[in-house]
């Protein structure tokens, strides 16, 4: 599955959620899909609405607009399944409070992570030593100073994690290691970086020189490298 903020692909009319076969790219909606996930024998999608984001869901057959109701004005930006429950990390205004992470149980949802500024929050979610883990920006969480790129939730609490100084724009997990695609402000450091235990290091590769943004995608158990060379 393919989304993002396009109308074409190699001159077929798509919109911004369409499948890819290997061979053939076939339209589903003209939204513009930021994240998919896989959630009670559906995909979850993610997408702008307007002045925020929804999540829908795709079924194989129909695209379901705002399937999972009540959410907030929000700035979605991914989506994971954990434990029986769909996560959304990104930025939600509830109550003139603004959360970093809500959580989708079947039924309602529950919002945690109480950060300080308006689209600050997260940027990315994964799994790793089966916790969630959140990758983006944010200094203060629920009143506690972080001053970290990334944090572990584990149902209750947020935890900091070792990272190196930059913005986690996405994050995987390999089994062994946390690995990041950054964005930074200088391109002094590569855009990749990994975190196994407590310990974090730049991900060096000379065909990355230059590169203010990184991005970081699993598909069949392999990790996929892309980034933005200035």
């Amino acid at each position: 599955y393919l989304g993002g903020d396009f109308d074409l692909i190699n001159g077929v009319s798509t919109g911004g959620f369409c499948k890819y076969d290997g061979t053939n790219t076939s339209s589903i909606s003209f939204i513009s899909a930021s994240a998919f996930e896989k959630y009670n024998n559906v995909l979850a999608v993610a997408y702008r609405n307007g002045a925020g984001s929804s999540v829908g869901y795709w079924n194989d057959t129909v695209f379901q607009p705002s399937a999972f109701s009540n959410l907030p004005i929000s700035y979605l930006k991914d989506l994971k399944s954990h434990n029986g429950d769909l996560y959304v990390t990104g930025n939600f205004s509830v109550n003139n409070q603004y959360y970093l992470l809500a959580k989708y149980n079947g039924t309602t949802w529950t919002y945690y992570g109480e950060v300080s500024l308006w689209r600050s929050g997260g940027l990315s979610l994964a799994i790793h030593n089966n916790m969630l883990h959140i990758g983006g920006f944010f200094d203060t969480i629920d009143g506690s100073h972080f001053g970290s790129s990334i944090v572990a939730f584990n149902g209750t609490t947020f935890l900091p994690v070792t990272g190196v100084y930059a913005v986690a724009t996405s994050i995987v997990s390999n089994g062994s290691a946390l690995i990041q695609g950054l964005e930074q402000q200088t391109v002094i450091n590569p855009p990749f970086a990994q975190t196994v235990g407590s310990a974090s290091s730049f991900l060096p590769y000379s065909g990355f020189a230059n590169a203010e943004v990184g991005r970081v995608f699993q598909r069949d158990g392999n990790e996929y490298y892309a980034a933005v060379s200035i």
